[in-house]
C-alpha cells in the first residue's frame, strides 16, 4: 500500500515543484543573470564584421585630364627673312597634336639691349609658323619699343579632354638669340630646315 501512494505522489510532487518555478526556467536554458545592484552594465560587444576590400572607380584613360609627358622636339630653327618676318620650324613630335612657341624678346630702354623682357606665346598644329617682327612691339609707357633680341622655344602638346597638364619640355631654337633687324633666313618665308631625325 505504501508503495501504491509513493508512486502516486511522485509525479504530483514533481508537478508541485515545476509550477513553483520561474516561468523563465525551462527545461532546455538557463534563467537570466541579473547583475547585483550597483554593478555597471557591460556594453554590447560589437565584432568586426569583414567588409571586402573596394578598388578605386576606374577611370578609362584619357579621361582623367591627364596625359603623358611628350618628348621635345628634336630641332627647332629660328631666323628672320628680308620681308622682316620671324621663321621658326622644328621636327615633328609624336603624338603631338599642337605645338607652343613661346618667344622671349628683350628691349633697350636706354642703357642696353636687356633693360627689360617679353614672353609671346603662339599656337599652331604644325610644325612651322612665320610672325611679323611687329608683333614683338611693345609699349612700356611712352611708345612702341621695337625688339633688340629674341630666344625662340617650342613644344608639343596634346591638350587631353578637358583639360589637364601640358608640362611637356621646350627645345631651343639653334640660333638663339637671334637678331631682329637681321636677315638669316635662306629666302623670303623660308624657315632654315631642322635637323629630324
Amino acid at each position: 500500500m505504501l508503495r501504491f501512494f509513493t508512486r502516486l505522489l511522485s509525479p504530483l510532487l514533481t508537478l508541485a515543484l515545476l509550477a513553483a518555478l520561474p516561468s523563465s526556467v525551462h527545461a532546455f536554458g538557463n534563467p537570466p543573470v541579473t547583475p547585483a545592484a550597483g554593478t555597471p552594465a557591460r556594453p554590447p560587444v560589437t565584432l568586426p564584421v569583414d567588409r571586402p576590400a573596394t578598388a578605386p572607380p576606374f577611370t578609362p584613360g584619357g579621361q582623367n585630364g591627364s596625359h603623358p609627358t611628350l618628348p621635345a622636339p628634336a630641332d627647332v630653327t629660328a631666323c628672320v627673312d628680308s620681308n622682316a618676318n620671324l621663321n621658326v620650324a622644328w621636327c615633328a613630335v609624336p603624338d603631338a597634336t599642337k605645338y607652343s612657341v613661346e618667344v622671349e624678346a628683350s628691349y633697350d630702354l636706354g642703357t642696353a639691349c636687356g633693360d627689360a623682357t617679353e614672353e609671346f606665346s603662339f599656337g599652331t598644329n604644325g610644325t612651322s609658323i612665320e610672325v611679323p617682327i611687329s608683333a614683338f612691339a611693345f609699349d612700356f609707357g611712352s611708345g612702341p619699343v621695337a625688339a633688340c633680341s629674341l630666344d625662340v622655344k617650342v613644344k608639343g602638346l596634346n591638350p587631353p579632354q578637358p583639360g589637364g597638364s601640358q608640362n611637356n619640355p621646350f627645345t631651343e631654337a639653334d640660333q638663339n638669340p637671334i637678331d631682329p633687324t637681321v636677315a638669316t633666313c635662306p629666302d623670303v618665308d623660308t624657315a632654315i630646315d631642322p635637323i629630324c631625325p
